[in-house]
Formats: structure tokens, C-alpha cells, sequence
């Protein structure tokens, strides 16, 4: 397992793998517009859902984009084909181009692209004749040994990772020391000193320490080759593109733009002449060869585009342009060159189709810019074919190799000499059957000898890459992080970073940042994953294993998910913590401002809003809420507040915190800290009051009520909205109660004990019944009916009706509680009645009736004043009854009494009568207990001889009236 995870880990070499990370995770935020999102604290409007009609025009426009995509493809395809039948009879090459070779002396020089470097396994694989690797000069090799293996006298990989043209220009004349800078290949001599490099000092082995009297052995090399092939350009076109980031992705983009790229190319064309000539120099007579760069990031160039065409709109296919930017200048350059040296050639190695047709087998790992091991092998397939095979005629090579077209062939028309390798003894057809094969993969994908010899070759670890490259050129990674963050309002997030970029302006804190992302191994986790979903999951839909075309979209729902994962943040947290213990109170200070103020320009974002909506859905929360409100909690101080609270309490107790096994883990520890301190407490409330202006909470809320109470209620019936507004005015009510408090400490004590992905499962209705149910909470209840003039009495008359009617009579919890004598619950359930309880739940059942009588006198309404006497009797009915369940019938016939005189308060005598007489049936004290009354039927309640009487209950709190009395 170790093996295939480290296969996918991603070698992020050179100053692009910063700066590509960058591009990625600043895309999610750069194709929308910035709100004003300053003002009020208040919840905007709630989202509608979608009609039929909207749903039916985007299903309508999705099927004619799909349309328009495949007629394009269609086109597209006829085109090549008419294309590939136009061929004219034009040459390849000029007919005298081609040189004589008895045998072949195979160099390459250049950047990592020519050393091999290959992020499956995280190291540069520069082979030679003595012990091969697998950059494309070690295919190109055995390519040429296939056929006729004493061809090959030798071939040697001098290539270096990371190397720009400035840097060879020392090292091809190293008496110029303008150009010294040894500090450059600091990275790669990190990695070369590592234990499991399959090629372990063989940098040091052929330039020791880079200084002058080191580079003989290059020298020699050079001088004895016949074929020297290169990859120069890349990273110093990088380096200067670096510096146009901020402008292009400032939207202020002109034609402006196209003068500096060719400012910057005109540079690049100036450094490889210089190369050329000191090159011939040293051999005037070996067969130089420049190539064209494939596609960087080959699997993300849909989603480059994407991003940069929010920027550059009048650019079609802008990845393509800048790539060709690059590739034009090396062309143009040769061309330059060929005019006096003839020795100079430039092949193009990139089918732009057939790069983009096979990407995830060419390029499979998707943040690394170099090609995989098939890659490497095709750019070897094409330079052999190119080079060796006698055909020049361009119509009759189509025929050869079928996948070359027009476009691949006139890219480098008459800028290279065919090379005269094999004499007359194989024809070109047996050349392509042994380097080609019968069919476009038959060679390309078949293991042959290197790629067997490296089956089981142990993989660098991501941890380790990152590492040497960040510690090997920390200056430079500082200043690019700090230039980042300072343009990060060029790239679509109006954050003020001012707070962090003076945090990290201090060596000490960016060194404890930064070790702890690499050491925590965060970064590993979060590609490998990453790297993972899109080989092995259709994200793309197109029904073929993997994913083929990586969108912007694709992407940012993919990070989305492994961010809400275990081992994409606590590692970092973990690593954090050991790294806390050490600063000092000043330190922490400065900490926890950095935090805050980020936090707030984060949350104040809308982008950072609707990324932060989608990590939040990824944990499965019980309680759901609209995207609009979620935005508008995040605005809200009382969030800022309460994080804040949970940070001091991080920074100030870090060693609470070490090695915690899960996310759940980190958030219950800090729950379990936090949940009596008062401050957090009235946090929660105050943001909990916000969450019920949302109709997607109040409906989370109202579900899982339903679902645990077994109410026969659903989403479309009429009394759902009766009973979500109801819940919410009566939760409201109790918010700012001391009630309430209890209820939330209760059920933060449960998540400290329960992992928070099965928060669902948590008995809320349990915990409500124990902490309400004991004299505390009886007294509780008991002040907040009598204090708050506002307690909406008519909202929990409509809950205790909707309870009761839509309960089933023999399964719910609700009836069973009621009825079963022998009933057996959970220990959280059992209210535990005792004589201090019932009188005090008398009491709680007397006041509430003294509020429903009282505004069923006042009420002119019919209805209305039926939701009342309901209410009324059934409250009542079921003191008696669990009056009669745990303290005995004899005492819920004394005290049915006191409930007369509690109606008779603020009514005339003849009014509670009445009152009476409809919810009991009773037209007096002494006929209440008469036979066939309410009162009576719950004295026999749990007697067997009597089971009728059970019956009549039920049926009676189901209609919410005793039998025919109404």
C-alpha cells in the first residue's frame, strides 16, 4: 500500500509548484463578482428552491451545451481527417539534411524535463549507459538498441532539475562568473544525498560542488558526443511570468501583456544562442538538438483556462497560447541559428492532440509539471521517429504513424537533419514496428525493460520533496508566499492579510508555519487524495474509470471533500501544538490577532462564504441551512466571538490538545472545555436565535422532532408549517431563559462523549425529558411561564395538539409512555417521578392552563378557542395519567380538583364551569370522578378488567375532547 500511495505522491520541484498551487486554490474564487459586505448583522433573504421551469430551461441549456460540445468534436475530427487527406508532398526536412552516424554518442543537457524528473516517484531518473533510468534520452537509448543494439556506443543524462539558461550559461563557460549562482541547485542536491534515491549521488558524481574545476567531466562529455539533445527555457520563462501573475489576474489585462511575454522571449532566444555557441565550441561537430516543451499540468489544462479566461477573455485557449509562447521563442531561435550552424535542430515533440487525448497516461500526476514515464516514452518514440526514419515525404509518414497530422508535422518543417543511423539495413516500416508497433499504444504501453527494472523501486515520500525544495530555497519560497498574499486581492479574495504577512515576516514564525505543514505531511495527504479520487472515480461523468477532463468545478468540490477529512487539518493541528509550547505569552498574543483578523476578512468574504458552505455539508450535520443564512451567521460577531473564545482556549491549553486521533476528537475536547463557561453558552443562544430566521434550519429542526417523537407528519401535509412555526416561536421563547441553558449544556455533554459524525443519533428528546423532568428544570419551566408576558402560548398550544393527533396510539413513544405500565425506556428516559416532581409539574400544568384558559376567554374565534380547550385536555389528561402511572390513582383523583380553581383565576365562575364541562364533561366538582367521565377512565386506566377505558383515553387525546362533548 505504501508503494502504490507513494506512486501517486507529487515531486513539487521548482519555483511553478508553489505558483500552480497557487493558481488552483485562488480559482475558486476569481469568476465572481465582490459584494459590498459591510452593514447589518441580519440574516438576508432566504433562498427559494428552484421551480420545474428553472430546472426544466438549465436540464434544456445542459443537453444543447452537451450538443454543441459533440458537434464540435465531430468537426474537429473531420477537420484532422480532410487535413491528414490534404497532406501535399511536401518534405520533412530538406532532401541534403540528412547525416551519416556509424554509431551513436547520446548526451542530454537542460532543465528536469531532459533530466527525467518524474513525480511518481519524486526524483529526477537521469540513467546512462551504465545504469539506466527513465527520462526520455533512457528510452531514446533503448529504442535505438531495440533495433540494433550496436548503434548505441554510449549516452550520458548531464540534465538538472530546476536548471534555467542563466544557470548553463556558468556552466558551459564557467569563467564567466556572472552567471554563478550555486545556491540554485541546493534542491536538487537535496534530493540526490537521499537514502532512497535510486540514483544517490550521481549529481555530486558528475559536478561535485558546481565550482569551476568540477565541470570537466561535462566538458568531456560534450566533447565526445555526436548527438547532444536539450531542454533549456522553461524556468527562466517561469520566473519572468511570475511577475505578470498579479496583472493578469487583476482583470486589467490589454495587448500590453503580449509586449512583455515578448520582452521575456526575446531573452530566452538571446540565452540559447549563447548555449549553442559555447556548445560548439567545445564540439562544432555533434548534432545539436533543442526540444519543445509538452503541456505542464497536462490534466489541469481545462482548468487553467477556466481560470484564466475569467482574466484574459480575448484569449481562446490561453494555456495553449503561453505554452506556444515558449516553444515559438526555442523555434525561432534555432531557426536563427540553422541560418550559420546547420548542427542546430529544433523538434517538436508535442502532438498537442494526442497529449491532450492521453493525458492521464502522459502525465498522470496532476499538480506535477513534468510527464509521467509514458510521457517520457512518447517524447523518446517521437524523437526516434523523427530522427532515424528515412521517409521525408510528410503524406507517406502519415500513412506510417497514424496519429501525426498535418499541424504536428509542419510545427518543426525543415528545422531538424534526419540522422542516418541504421544505413540501409531496415526499412521505415521496421522501424515503426519495432518503436511504433501495429497500433498508437502497442509499443508506448507495453513494460518493456526499464520500466520493469523500476516495478519496485521505493517511491519518495511527499513529505520529503516538499521538504528539501522548501529548505533548500526558503528565501525564495518566503518572498514568493509573502508576494502571494500581498497580491491575493489580484486573485479574486478581498482579504486584508495584512496581520499574517507581519507574522511570517518573522523567520521564526514562517519556520514554524511552514514545518509544521510539511512535518504534519498535510500537504501529502491532501494530493494524495486528491490524486487518488480523480484515477479512480468517474468525477467527470463520462463513463469511463478515472477522470478524464479535470474541471475547475470537479476540483474545487474535490478539495472541499479531503478538507473535511481527518488527516487533512489535524495533523497540522497536532504538529501546531508541539510548536506552541515553546512561544512565548507575547508570541501567542500576536497569534491569536492573526487569527482573528483572518477569520474576519475571511468570513466577511462572499467566495470564502460559499467554500466554507460546502466544507460545512460535507460533515452531515443534522440541522441544515441555507447557503444565504449560513453567509449571514458568518457575518455575524457573535460567531467571531465565539471562535475566538475557542482559540484562547487552544493557545492558552495547548497540551489538552496533543496527539488527538480525529477531527471529531479536536472539536469535542474543545466542546468539553468550553461548554460551562457562561460567555460560550450565550454565544451559542444568540447565534441559535439567528439559525431560526432560516427556513432550511427550521425545517432540519421540525424533521428531527418529528422523527423522534414518530410523528405521522410529513413535508407536504398542511400541518408541517403549523408545526415547524410553532416549534420555532416556542424554542425562541425559551432562548433567553435559564432553561435553555440547561438543555444546551445537556446536549453539549452528549457530544463530548459521541463522535460528531453520528450527532444525528443523539436522544434529544431524551435529554429534553431529563434535564426538564428533575425539580430544577421543573422550576425552571415554572418561572418562565410566569415571568415572560410574552411566552407565545398559542404556538405551544399547537404543539401539544399536533404531538397528540398525529402520535400512533399503539407505537409512538408519546402513547406508550402513557399507557404501558410495564413500559421499559432508557435510564435517560425515565422521568423518575417523585412527590417533590409532581408537585412541581403540577404546578408547571397549572399554569400553563391558567394561559390557555385565560386566552380562550379572550378569544372570539372559534378555532382558535378549540386549539385551547385541545390543548387544555390534553395536558390534563395526561397529569392524571402519570399521576396514576408512578404515584397510584387515589393521588390523581385528589389533586384533578385543584385544576377548577386554577381556570376559575381571572373568570367567572360560570365560564370555568363551562370550561370544565367541554374539556371533562363534568357540570360539577362532584360529577368529575362519575362513571364514564375522563377523571374516572384514568383511575382504571392500567386495570386489566377494564380495558375500555384505556381505549376511550386514547381516542380522546387523539380528537383532543372526551368522546361526543365538544
Amino acid at each position: 500500500m505504501k508503494i502504490k500511495r507513494r506512486r501517486l505522491l507529487i515531486a513539487l520541484s521548482g519555483s511553478l509548484i508553489v505558483s500552480a498551487s497557487a493558481l488552483i486554490a485562488t480559482a475558486c474564487a476569481v469568476n465572481q463578482d465582490n459584494g459590498d459586505n459591510s452593514g447589518s448583522t441580519e440574516l438576508p433573504p432566504v433562498n427559494q428552491d428552484k421551480t420545474d421551469q428553472q430546472k426544466a430551461a438549465e436540464q434544456k441549456a445542459a443537453e444543447q451545451k452537451a450538443a454543441e460540445q459533440k458537434a464540435a468534436e465531430q468537426k474537429a475530427a473531420e477537420q484532422k481527417a480532410a487535413d491528414k487527406d490534404n497532406l501535399n508532398n511536401n518534405l520533412l526536412t530538406s532532401p541534403d539534411s540528412r547525416i551519416k552516424l556509424d554509431k551513436l554518442n547520446l548526451l542530454a543537457l537542460g532543465d528536469s524535463v531532459a533530466a527525467g524528473f518524474n513525480g511518481e516517484y519524486g526524483y529526477q531518473l537521469s540513467g546512462d549507459s551504465k545504469n539506466a533510468g527513465l527520462s526520455y534520452i533512457d528510452f531514446l537509448a533503448n529504442f535505438v538498441k531495440s533495433v540494433d543494439e550496436t548503434k548505441l556506443e554510449s549516452y550520458d543524462n548531464y540534465a538538472l532539475t530546476g536548471s534555467t539558461l542563466k544557470n548553463w550559461l556558468y556552466l558551459l563557460n564557467s569563467d564567466d562568473q556572472s552567471q554563478s549562482n550555486q545556491n540554485s541547485f541546493n534542491f536538487l542536491r537535496s534530493l540526490d544525498s537521499k537514502e532512497d534515491n535510486p540514483f544517490k549521488d550521481s549529481v555530486k558524481e558528475k559536478f561535485g560542488s558546481f565550482s569551476k574545476d568540477d565541470l570537466n567531466k561535462l566538458y568531456e562529455k560534450i566533447k565526445s558526443a555526436n548527438l547532444i539533445t536539450i531542454n533549456l527555457g522553461a524556468n527562466d520563462y517561469l520566473n519572468a511570468l511570475k511577475n505578470l501573475f498579479p496583472m493578469i489576474f487583476s482583470g486589467k489585462v490589454g495587448f500590453s501583456l503580449l509586449t512583455d511575454i515578448n520582452k521575456i522571449t526575446a531573452v530566452i532566444q538571446s540565452d540559447i544562442n549563447k548555449v549553442s555557441e559555447l556548445i560548439k565550441k567545445m564540439n562544432p561537430n555533434a548534432q545539436v538538438v533543442f526540444l519543445s516543451y509538452p503541456m505542464p499540468l497536462l490534466r489541469l489544462t481545462d482548468t487553467l483556462n477556466e481560470i484564466i479566461k475569467t482574466k484574459i477573455s480575448f484569449f481562446d485557449d490561453p494555456a495553449d497560447l503561453i505554452l506556444g509562447f515558449l516553444n515559438n521563442a526555442i523555434k525561432s531561435a534555432v531557426t536563427k541559428l540553422r541560418v550559420d550552424n546547420k548542427n542546430v535542430s529544433f523538434i517538436d515533440v508535442y502532438d498537442k492532440d494526442d497529449w491532450a487525448k492521453n493525458s492521464d497516461t502522459f502525465a498522470p500526476t496532476i499538480f506535477d509539471i513534468h510527464p509521467g514515464t509514458i510521457g517520457y516514452k512518447k517524447i523518446a518514440q517521437d524523437l526516434f521517429l523523427k530522427l532515424f526514419l528515412k521517409q521525408n515525404n510528410q503524406k507517406e509518414l502519415s500513412n506510417l504513424i497514424s496519429n501525426w497530422d498535418k499541424i504536428y508535422f509542419t510545427n518543426d518543417e525543415n528545422k531538424f537533419n534526419k540522422l542516418n543511423l541504421f544505413n540501409q539495413k531496415y526499412s521505415d516500416r521496421e522501424l515503426v514496428q519495432k518503436v511504433y508497433g501495429t497500433s498508437e499504444k502497442d509499443i508506448l504501453l507495453k513494460l518493456d525493460e526499464l520500466q520493469i527494472k523500476f516495478k519496485n523501486v521505493k517511491h519518495s515520500s511527499m513529505k520529503d520533496v516538499v521538504s528539501s525544495y522548501v529548505n533548500s530555497n526558503k528565501t525564495e519560497v518566503k518572498m514568493l508566499v509573502k508576494t502571494m498574499f500581498s497580491q491575493v486581492a489580484s486573485f479574486g479574495f478581498p482579504l486584508d492579510l495584512s496581520s499574517l504577512l507581519n507574522f511570517i515576516n518573522d523567520d521564526q514564525n514562517f519556520d514554524w508555519i511552514v514545518d509544521s505543514l510539511i512535518n504534519s505531511e498535510v500537504i501529502t495527504n491532501l494530493l494524495f487524495n486528491l490524486q487518488n479520487a480523480v484515477n479512480t472515480d468517474d468525477l467527470d461523468q463520462n463513463g469511463i474509470a478515472g477522470t478524464q477532463k479535470i474541471t475547475l468545478a470537479i476540483l474545487k468540490d474535490q478539495f472541499v471533500k479531503m478538507l473535511s477529512k481527518d488527516d487533512a487539518i489535524l495533523p497540522f493541528i497536532n504538529t501546531l501544538v508541539l510548536g506552541l509550547k515553546t512561544k512565548t505569552d507575547q508570541q501567542k498574543s500576536s497569534i491569536k490577532k492573526v487569527v482573528s483578523d483572518f477569520l474576519k476578512t475571511t468570513f466577511e468574504n462572499d467566495q470564502m462564504g460559499t467554500l466554507l458552505f460546502k466544507l460545512v455539508e460535507q460533515l452531515k450535520l443534522p440541522l441544515e441551512i441555507s447557503e444565504t443564512s449560513f453567509k449571514g451567521v458568518l457575518k455575524n460577531q457573535n460567531l467571531l466571538d465565539l471562535i475566538n473564545l475557542a482559540v484562547n482556549d487552544f493557545l492558552e491549553n495547548s497540551d489538552q490538545y496533543v496527539s488527538l486521533a480525529s477531527l471529531n476528537q479536536f472539536l469535542s475536547k474543545l466542546i468539553s472545555r468550553l461548554k460551562d463557561k457562561q460567555e460560550f453558552i450565550d454565544l451559542i443562544k444568540k447565534l441559535f436565535r439567528l439559525l431560526l430566521k432560516d427556513e432550511s434550519f427550521k425545517t432540519s429542526i421540525t424533521t428531527k422532532v418529528i422523527e423522534e417523537a414518530e410523528l405521522k407528519i410529513k413535508p407536504e401535509d398542511n400541518n408541517f408549517k403549523l408545526f415547524k412555526d410553532s416549534l420555532a416561536n416556542v424554542v425562541d421563547g425559551f432562548l433567553t431563559k435559564d432553561i435553555f441553558d440547561v438543555l444546551i449544556k445537556g446536549v453539549l455533554s452528549k457530544i463530548d462523549l459521541t463522535n460528531l459524525n453520528q450527532i444525528t443519533n443523539l436522544p434529544f428528546a431524551d435529554l429534553i425529558k431529563s434535564k426538564i423532568f428533575n425539580l430544577d428544570g421543573m422550576l425552571f419551566t415554572l418561572n418562565l411561564i410566569k415571568e415572560d408576558n410574552n411566552f407565545d402560548i398559542h404556538s405551544f398550544a399547537s404543539l401539544v395538539n399536533i404531538f397528540f393527533e398525529t402520535s400512533d396510539t399503539e407505537t409512538s413513544s408519546l402513547y406508550r409512555e402513557l399507557f404501558e405500565k410495564n413500559y421499559s425506556s432508557s435510564s435517560e428516559s425515565k422521568i423518575g417521578f417523585g412527590w417533590d416532581i409532581f408537585g412541581k409539574l403540577k404546578e408547571v400544568i397549572s399554569e400553563f392552563s391558567v394561559l390557555l384558559a385565560s386566552e380562550y376567554f379572550k378569544e372570539s374565534n372559534s378555532e382558535i378557542k378549540d386549539v385551547y380547550k385541545k390543548a387544555m385536555y390534553r395536558l390534563e389528561i395526561t397529569f392524571y395519567t402519570f399521576a396514576t402511572k408512578y404515584l397510584g390513582a387515589w393521588f390523581a383523583w385528589s389533586t384533578a380538583y385543584d385544576f377548577i380553581n386554577v381556570w376559575l383565576r381571572g373568570a367567572e365562575e360560570s365560564e370555568s364551569y363551562r370550561l370544565q364541562e367541554l374539556t371533562m364533561g363534568a357540570k360539577a366538582d362532584k360529577k368529575m370522578w362519575q362513571v364514564g367521565s375522563p377523571s374516572y377512565a384514568t383511575y382504571h386506566i392500567y386495570d386489566k378488567w377494564y380495558p375500555k377505558y384505556a381505549k376511550d383515553l386514547k381516542e380522546s387525546l387523539v380528537k383532543g375532547y372526551w368522546k361526543d362533548l365538544k
